[in-house]
This record gives structure tokens, sequence and C-alpha cells, in this order.
């Protein structure tokens, strides 16, 4: 039967349609697999280091680029374990820090008169921060369940 299918499924041409029942079925499988112990191990440390590196920068919303950067190295084989969408959630929380750092020096040196559009965006910023817990949880668990 399922050698069938098979044939069925690659005799539909290069590009076959997924909405037929081979297709619907061979997608729905998939997205019900776990991942290997092995995988797992590789995985979660960029999950740990994701939620570790929101906590350092909520604690003074005054990220140290040496924090910053660490954040990058650390998380730079996503690009490798996960899929697009976890890279680009990773470099757009690397791009906030470091807005956010950028805001953080630039109010140290203006005059209290020029801050007020600037502590508007840190704020923004500081609360987007603190909404990512969640938002890592969601975007990380497809990726975390064990088979």
């Amino acid at each position: 039967m399922y050698q069938r299918e098979l044939y069925e499924y690659l005799s539909s041409g290069p590009w076959p349609d997924t909405s037929g029942s081979v297709g619907h079925r061979i997608k729905r499988k998939s997205e019900h697999v776990g991942i290997s112990l092995e995988v797992y191990d590789r995985r979660v440390p960029i999950y740990r280091t994701t939620v570790q590196f929101v906590r350092t920068v909520l604690k003074e919303l005054q990220p140290k680029l040496q924090d910053i950067l660490q954040f990058a190295t650390d998380t730079d084989e996503a690009l490798f374990l996960f899929d697009d969408t976890i890279s680009e959630y990773l470099a757009q929380i690397f791009k906030k820090a470091l807005r956010l750092r950028t805001i953080s020096l630039t109010l140290s040196r203006l005059p209290a008169d020029d801050r007020t559009s600037l502590r508007g965006e840190e704020t923004a910023l500081a609360l987007w921060f603190s909404e990512q817990f969640q938002e890592i949880r969601t975007r990380f668990a497809p990726f975390l369940g064990l088979a």
C-alpha cells in the first residue's frame, strides 16, 4: 500500500498538488513526528540562551555590547538547526538589543529636553522584550518535541 502511494505521489510531477490525499497524508504525518534526543540536545541550548539573554536585557534595560555579541555567537548555529523563522527571530532580538543599547548610550549624552522621543522608544523596546518569554516558548515549541 505504501509503495503504491509513493508511486502515485512521484508520478504526479515535479511539483505535486499537496491538497490531494497522498500529499496531504504525508504532510500531516511529518507535522506530528518528534525529534531525536540528539537533535534536541543541539537545539535546546539555543532556546535556553535566548531566554537567558532576554532576562539579561530586562534586568537593567542597558545591555552590554559584550552580552549582545555573545548572544549572536551562541545562537549562530540556529541557521542550521531550525528553519528561517527562528533565525530571523533571533536576528530581530539581536537588533532590538543593539537599538536599546544605542538608546541608552544616547540618552546619557543628551540634554534632558531632548530625551522625550528616545524615552518613548526605550519604553516600547522594554515592553517588547517583556513580552518575549511567551513568544520564545511559542516559536521554539514545535522544534523541541521529542519523538
